[in-house]
C-alpha cells in the first residue's frame, strides 16, 4: 500500500514537473535560456549606460503587448538618503506626460465631450494670444493643432516653466499662457511647446466637470490598472518611495510644477509598460475595446510633420515604424518606445541627465535582431501613420511672413540701452550649491544671452553652458518688444526683461 502511495506521488511529482515546465516554455519561448543570456547582455549595456551617465538610479523594462520580458532597477532614489530604486518606484516623467494628456483627449472626443478641430474659444470662451501676424488667431486654434505642436506657440509659459515653479495655482498658470506671443501663424509650421498640453488639460476640466487629476484617475489610470500612476503632486509628495531628481549644481530641485498637461506625469515601470501595452493592444484593455482603434489612429497620424502626431513621436525605420516620446526636466530623464508590428516596446526612467533613447532603441532592435519578435503587418489591420500624410505641409509655406519683415530692425541709437549680456533666473524651490554659486558669479555653465550689435542689425546670441544655441537676427515689433528670426519674443517693456518668457537679469 504504501509503495503503491509513493508510485502515485511520483507520478503527480512528474507531471507537476511537466506542466511547470510547459508553462514555462509557453511564457519565455523554446528559447528560454537564450532569453535568459540575452537579459544578461542587456543588463551589461544598462549598467554601461548608467555609469557613463552619470546616473544615480533607474528603471528599465521590455515586454510585449501582453507580458514583461524583463523588468529591473538599478542605484538610488537620491543622493543623500542611498534609498534603492525597485520596480515600483515612481518616477516624474516630464514630457512623455505629452502622450498621456493626448490619451485622455482622444478619450473625451469618443465620450462627445469636446472635437479635434473645433476652434479651442469654444471650450475656453476667455482665452486670447498675442500675434503679429494676424488677428484674433485664438478663432483659428484647435486641440488638433495644439497637441501636433502646430498652433504656433512657444515652448515656456511666463508663469510656471522649466526655469520657474514658483506658482499659487495652475488657473494662474493657464491664464499666464494667454499672455504670450505666437511664433508663427497658426496652423503653418511646427514647434514644439508645453502651452498646448497645459492648455489641453484645461480644456479637459472644463469639458469634464472634474479636476485634472480626478479625471486621469478615474478615465486613464483606473481603466489601466496604474495604481501607483499620478499627476497629484500631493500624492506624490506622501509617497515612500519615489524618486529626486539630480543635476550638477543644484542641491534641491522643485518637485512641484504648474506643467501639469505637459509634464505632470509621476509612474513607475511597471505601470509604464501597462500604458504603452495599452497602446500595442490599440486602445484595448483585457482584451476588451476601452478606446476606440480610429481614434487612437487619428492621435497616431501626423499633421504638419513626418516625425510628430498628436502627443507621440514616429520614426520610420527601414521597412516598418515605432512610437516613441521621450521626457526631461527638473533633474529627470524618461523614455518609451514601442513597435507596433513588431508588438514590443521598452521603457526607462532615471533621476538624472542622460539621453535615453539610444539605449532603448538598442534593446529593442537587439531583440528583434535575436529572433525574439517577428512582424506582423496583420496586426494594424492596414494602418501606417506616414501613408496619408500630406507631405506638401511639411515644405515651410512660402506665404508666411518674415517676422523680421514686420517690424523694424535696422539699428537705433535708443537700442544701446539693450546691448549686454543677461542670464535665466532660476525661481521658486532651486537651491544651488555652494561652488555652483561661485560658478554662476564667474558667469560658467549659466544659461545666457548676448545682445548685440553688428553693422546696422541686432542680434542675440544664446548660450547654454556656455556653447552657443546659434545666432539670430532681432526686429522690433513694438517698442522694447523684439523678435527673433524664428518668433522668439524678447520683451524689455517690463521693470524686469523676458525672453521666450523666462525671466532675465544683467
Amino acid at each position: 500500500m504504501h509503495t503503491m502511495n509513493l508510485k502515485i506521488y511520483l507520478w503527480r511529482l512528474l507531471i507537476t514537473f511537466l506542466l511547470v515546465h510547459t508553462i514555462t516554455l509557453n511564457l519565455f519561448g523554446s528559447g528560454s535560456a537564450d532569453t535568459a543570456a540575452f537579459i544578461d547582455e542587456q543588463r551589461v549595456l544598462i549598467k554601461q549606460f548608467q555609469k557613463d551617465s552619470k546616473l544615480k538610479g533607474l528603471a528599465v523594462a521590455l515586454f510585449d503587448n501582453e507580458r514583461i520580458i524583463w523588468s529591473e532597477s538599478f542605484g538610488h532614489s537620491n543622493q543623500e538618503k542611498k534609498q534603492l530604486i525597485d520596480t515600483e518606484t515612481i518616477f516624474s516623467i516630464q514630457s512623455m506626460s505629452k502622450t498621456f494628456i493626448a490619451t485622455a483627449i482622444m478619450k473625451t472626443v469618443q465620450d462627445g465631450l469636446i472635437d479635434l478641430d473645433t476652434p479651442i474659444t469654444k471650450y475656453l470662451p476667455q482665452f486670447s494670444i498675442h500675434s503679429c501676424y494676424e488677428k484674433n488667431p485664438e478663432n483659428k486654434i484647435t486641440l488638433r493643432l495644439m497637441l501636433g505642436n502646430a498652433a504656433g506657440f512657444t515652448h515656456e509659459a511666463p508663469i510656471g516653466n522649466n526655469y520657474d515653479a514658483s506658482f499659487n495655482s495652475y488657473e494662474q498658470h493657464y491664464i499666464s499662457i494667454y499672455d504670450t506671443w505666437l511664433k508663427f501663424p497658426v496652423g503653418k509650421k511646427y514647434s514644439y511647446s508645453n502651452l498646448g498640453f497645459d492648455l489641453a488639460a484645461q480644456i479637459i476640466e472644463k469639458m469634464s466637470g472634474m479636476t485634472f487629476q480626478n479625471y486621469m484617475k478615474r478615465q486613464i489610470f483606473g481603466p489601466l490598472s496604474m495604481t501607483s500612476t499620478t499627476v497629484d503632486i500631493n500624492t506624490v509628495l506622501k509617497s515612500n518611495n519615489r524618486t529626486e531628481g539630480k543635476v550638477i549644481g543644484f542641491k534641491k530641485l522643485p518637485i512641484a510644477i504648474p506643467m501639469i498637461g505637459a509634464g505632470g506625469v509621476y509612474t513607475n515601470v511597471i505601470d509604464l509598460v501597462k500604458f504603452v501595452q495599452f497602446h500595442l493592444n490599440f486602445g484595448k484593455v483585457k482584451d476588451k475595446p476601452f478606446i476606440e482603434k480610429k481614434y487612437l489612429y487619428e492621435m497616431y497620424t501626423p499633421i504638419i510633420i513626418e516625425d510628430y502626431a498628436l502627443g507621440i513621436g514616429i520614426t520610420q525605420e527601414k521597412t516598418t515604424y515605432s512610437f516613441f516620446h521621450q521626457g526631461g526636466g527638473f533633474g529627470f530623464r524618461a523614455c518609451m518606445k514601442w513597435y507596433p508590428e513588431y508588438k514590443i516596446g521598452s521603457v526607462i526612467l532615471t533621476n538624472g541627465g542622460c539621453s535615453p533613447y539610444g539605449i532603448v532603441s538598442k534593446i529593442l532592435n537587439n531583440y528583434i535582431n535575436r529572433g525574439h519578435a517577428s512582424r506582423d503587418t496583420t496586426l494594424t489591420q492596414g494602418f501606417h501613420p506616414l501613408k496619408t500624410f500630406p507631405r506638401q505641409l511639411q515644405r515651410e509655406n512660402k506665404n508666411v511672413p518674415n517676422v523680421l519683415e514686420i517690424g523694424m530692425s535696422t539699428y537705433r541709437e535708443d537700442w544701446d540701452k539693450y546691448i549686454g549680456t543677461y542670464r535665466f533666473v532660476f525661481k521658486g524651490g532651486f537651491e544651488f550649491m555652494w561652488y555652483a554659486d561661485v560658478a554662476r558669479f564667474f558667469g560658467y555653465k549659466t544659461p545666457k544671452i548676448n545682445i548685440y550689435k553688428r553693422g546696422n542689425r541686432i542680434y542675440l546670441d544664446e548660450y547654454d553652458e556656455n556653447k552657443s544655441l546659434g545666432e539670430k537676427e532681432l526686429s522690433e515689433h513694438i517698442t522694447g518688444l523684439f523678435f527673433t528670426n524664428d518668433g522668439e519674443a524678447l520683451d524689455f517693456r517690463s521693470k524686469i526683461p523676458t525672453y521666450r518668457n523666462i525671466e532675465l537679469e544683467r
